[in-house]
């Protein structure tokens, strides 16, 4: 789940770029930056320095 207040910037964000939610979505993880692991470079600062865990579904 996304906050609601995330949520509504990225939807205004993909609004000021004339993108659809889905596709604005879609570039930014495709210009997500990755260390050697293939873990995103901010990842760290934002979630901490500890071990991921698998995300299962």
């Amino acid at each position: 789940m996304v906050p609601a207040e995330v949520h509504a910037q990225a939807y205004e964000n993909a609004k000021a770029a004339g993108v659809s939610m889905g596709r604005y979505l879609a570039e930014l993880i495709r210009r997500d930056q990755v260390d050697d692991n293939g873990r995103p470079v901010w990842a760290a600062e934002a979630f901490g320095d500890h071990e991921q865990v698998p995300l299962t579904g």
